[in-house]
């Protein structure tokens, strides 16, 4: 945040986070944002994603860890 706030000239406390999850896996991202970053690797337990609909679900029987798309 700090580094954002002094590329723009904004003041830290006036900034939030906000983050959008990818309906891309890794392999399909080709761009890098300009401003932010992509986040992969991250694994749910308990619960898997439901690509199609875009949102968590309960997991499959006998599956401990599913990943998570690309979140930016």
């Amino acid at each position: 945040m700090q580094t954002y706030a002094r590329k723009t000239c904004e003041a830290i406390d006036t900034l939030t986070f906000r983050t959008n999850i990818l309906d891309k896996s890794k392999k399909e991202v080709e761009k890098i944002p300009e401003d932010g970053l992509n986040i992969h690797g991250l694994f749910l337990q308990g619960a898997s994603w439901d690509w199609p609909k875009g949102k968590l679900r309960e997991s499959n029987n006998g599956e401990l860890w599913h990943e998570l798309p690309v979140l930016w």
